[in-house]
């Protein structure tokens, strides 16, 4: 959805970011403005801050900022859209439905499009004969009618031609099928999922998004998951997140599963707050939608050599993000369905009581794997907490980590600290006011005078009729002024415009930097006007270097007076402009 920038500005003009960020994130105001801890990474003392103007957020520690847009999105996991809807409904404003806003409405058609697909399936497991096998195969697990209604668990026919023909006769056409990830792309009339039990995928507000198919009997592969698309992604999804949101928001925790069925598992022991990756190991995108909502994850993978391997790499997932991860133990080579099968939902109510600290679980798994008895082993177990280690953002964590490894190998910790400090994972632990210099010299004058205008907008107007992007010599304040240029000739004034305009993400970080740093708020008008002068200077040298250059060329040949007295009157234009460069006196 292209929603214009006056709408985007007045929105912004009719809420209070304060509000917005403070039904998020405790803010207390101090030395002129609010802080609090940011809620995107782990930390005890607050640098996140609301922009001094009000225009946007910004967090020193982790340095993510923006505009409330931006905060709404990494907040709620949604995309721009999404978010300019519900600041616009809390601003009591009506979006415009145009053109524009076929993206969005394709997006709407997508959700409704599964959402049909997943009630067939469900009323085709629930009626149809022809899944009366999987029928059976879900009551042999142990699965009630309750909870088959409570996640829409389907069938998807074993005739593959049936849900195209299904579809098309419901007014589908077939480029937008062959775009929902429902159906072959070699073969666009044939389904992705057939004679499989079905598993709907929802987002975090409970629209239906994807699925995943579970084979019973000899059919391979055992599950298959929906492709990428405009509404799904792997990395960011999550199974049952939607049915597990109330009680995990309430007990501040989230359990961590395997798979689908294991949810389900969880779910029949009464325990709701339970989700699942989908297919591939825990990403930081997923952990990071759970941070959200909760302060600890407890990981209940299976307990096999992929599930410990899971739950170790996880461990370190949620040190990179800051939340406290417990890992459940389980019996070797089983899951938590085949324990709700074989031993009973008690049973599975205890183990997940019985949760230990992340690294304590990589420790003891360590000591289990290697001799720590000789040297090497205890060497060996030292590397294999490396991956965790180097990603806690707590020094003082991190040195309780250290300890507990040292008491448990029975060594020093100053040896294992040695030890961690020779193969370079603290590097970024070791970062302080000289690499914060390095990156303020890797900001050239071009850049910073761009910066600057670009804080104080007002200012554009006259500096475009002293300079140009060919006056700039750094890409990256080129790039800023012709978006700075592109913006003013739309009347586009807000910084939420201006940021969706910068493509560069480095660039949009840094000025927003800059922005919760207040670097451009005092003598402003002297900053930009000395930087323009400096620019101007290096610019009118270059072409008067240049046209001395020609001069000379064009003496050394004959029949070229008329040339010469053309390139002499420049330099002579020039020459006069330095000077009154100099002077500060255009």
């Amino acid at each position: 959805m292209l929603i214009p920038e006056s709408i985007i500005e007045e929105i912004a003009s009719r809420l209070s970011i304060v509000g917005i960020v403070g039904g998020y994130v405790r803010l207390e105001r101090k030395g002129g403005r609010y802080w609090g801890l940011c809620p995107f990474h782990n930390e005890k003392t607050p640098s996140f801050t609301i922009l001094p103007d009000g225009r946007g957020f910004y967090c020193f520690g982790c340095q993510k900022g923006g505009s409330i847009y931006t905060f709404l999105q990494e907040i709620e996991n949604i995309s721009f859209p999404e978010a300019a809807e519900m600041l616009a409904e809390k601003a009591g404003i009506s979006l415009p439905k145009s053109e524009d806003g076929k993206a969005e409405n394709r997006r709407k058609a997508l959700v409704e499009l599964h959402t049909r697909v997943a009630g067939s399936f469900h009323y085709i497991l629930k009626n149809v004969e022809q899944a009366s096998e999987a029928r059976r195969y879900l009551d042999k697990r142990g699965i009630p009618s309750e909870a088959i209604d409570t996640f829409q668990l389907g069938f998807a026919p074993v005739d593959r031609k049936w849900l195209h023909r299904f579809l098309k006769e419901r007014s589908y056409s077939a480029e937008f099928l062959k775009e929902s990830g429902l159906f072959s792309q070699r073969y666009p009339e044939m389904p992705l999922f057939s004679n499989r039990i079905m598993f709907p995928i929802h987002n975090a507000r409970g629209e239906t998004i994807a699925f995943g198919g579970r084979a019973f009997g000899e059919n391979q592969p055992k599950y298959i998951n929906s492709p990428e698309t405009t509404l799904f992604s792997k990395g960011r999804n999550l199974y049952g997140l939607h049915i597990a949101l109330p009680d995990g928001r309430k007990n501040r925790t989230f359990i961590v599963a395997e798979g689908y069925m294991d949810v389900l598992a969880f779910h029949l022991a009464g325990i709701s707050n339970c989700v699942a990756p989908l297919g591939t190991a825990l990403t930081e995108e997923q952990v990071l939608t759970l941070k959200r909502y909760a302060e600890t994850l407890i990981f209940a993978f299976d307990g096999d050599g992929a599930g410990i391997s899971a739950a170790e790499k996880g461990a370190a997932v949620c040190e990179k993000v800051g939340i406290e991860c417990r890992v459940a133990l389980l019996p070797e080579g089983s899951d938590p369905a085949e324990i709700v099968e074989s031993l009973g939902i008690q049973e599975l109510q205890k183990l997940t009581k019985s949760h230990i600290n992340g690294f304590t679980f990589i420790v003891q798994n360590a000591i289990k794997g290697f001799n720590t008895s000789e040297a090497s082993g205890k060497e060996k177990a030292v590397r294999h907490t490396l991956p965790l280690l180097s990603e806690v953002q707590s020094e003082v964590r991190r040195e309780g980590y250290i300890h507990e490894l040292a008491d448990a190998l029975e060594v020093d910790p100053k040896s294992i600290q040695s030890d961690i400090s020779q193969l370079n994972v603290d590097s970024r632990w070791r970062t302080g006011p000289e690499e914060k210099l390095e990156r303020a010299e890797r900001i050239s004058n071009d850049l910073f005078l761009m910066l600057a205008v670009a804080l104080n907008r007002y200012l554009f107007r006259e500096i475009r009729k002293s300079l140009s992007a060919d006056d700039l010599s750094d890409s990256r304040a080129k790039n800023l002024f012709i978006t700075l240029e592109d913006a003013y000739r739309n009347d586009e004034e807000s910084f939420e415009a201006l940021l969706m305009r910068i493509e560069d993400e480095e660039l949009k970080k840094l000025l927003i930097e800059k922005a919760a740093l207040a670097e451009f708020s005092i003598n402003q008008e002297k900053i930009i006007r000395d930087g323009v002068f400096r620019i101007r200077e290096r610019s009118i040298k270059n072409r008067i270097g240049t046209l001395e250059r020609v001069i000379r060329e064009k003496e050394r040949v004959q029949g070229h007076f008329h040339d010469i007295k053309n390139l002499l009157e420049e330099k002579m234009f020039l020459d006069a402009e330095l000077e009154k460069i100099r002077g500060h006196n255009i």
